[in-house]
Order: structure tokens, then sequence, then C-alpha cells
């Protein structure tokens, strides 16, 4: 996914730091495959395609401080995806025989992450 995106490192001191960052794109490409079996009866829905019209973007803010050699953060990132396609659902039922339905549907997806990290810094003798 080609993306562009902004950082921003502050120190507040020579002790701790604040970053954030944000990065996207307004364009996003990709396939699928959906497969469902409806039932008891066997009735299964499938089909395939493409996104061709989608966006991403994702967002990300830490904290850090350093204590001697121990280095102390935070985190939390937000990211989410949309996308949206013209498509035709297949059903194959025992029943009814095979149907099929063109749609455009569209889809979300999002979520975050909240995190820590712990580091110690040493130096080596070679």
């Amino acid at each position: 996914i080609p993306f562009v995106g902004l950082q921003l490192v502050q120190e507040v001191s020579c002790y701790s730091i604040v970053r954030a960052t944000v990065i996207g794109t307004p364009i996003f490409w990709g396939d699928y495959i959906y497969k469902e079996t409806i039932g008891g009866a066997g009735a299964r829905l499938h089909t395939n395609g493409g996104i061709g019209d989608g966006r991403f973007i994702e967002a990300m803010g830490e904290a850090a401080i350093k204590l001697s050699n121990l280095h102390i953060g935070a985190f939390a990132k937000y990211s989410a995806l949309h996308g949206t396609d013209q498509t035709s659902l297949d059903l194959d039922a025992a029943a009814a025989g095979r149907e099929s339905g063109s749609f455009k549907f569209s889809f979300d997806r999002s979520h975050w992450i909240f995190g820590a990290r712990i580091g110690l810094t040493f130096s080596s003798p070679f």
C-alpha cells in the first residue's frame, strides 16, 4: 500500500520524549474471497473480487522516559481501513438451485493497540 505520513518527535527534557505519527492513503487495493454455509440445508454463498475503492489511516502516540540505563515507555495506536466493491453473490442451494445477484458492499475494519516497552542500555567490551 503506498502511503504518506508525518511524524513529530519532541524531546521534553534530556530524560523524556514524546512521539506522534500519522500515516495513511486515500487509495487501497486488495482481493477478497467470501464463502458462507447457511443452516443445515447446505445452502452456500460465495463471491470473490477486488477492492477498487478504499482508504487507510493509522495514528500512533508514544511517551518515554530514560532513567539512567533504563528506558520505559507507553504507546497507543489506532488503525482504520475502509473498502467497497460491486460484486455478484452466488447462492447454491439444494432445493432452489443456483441463484445470483449483484450488489455493492463496503467493509470497515478498525482496531486499537495499547502497549508498553522497557529497554536496558549497556555497553559491550568488544
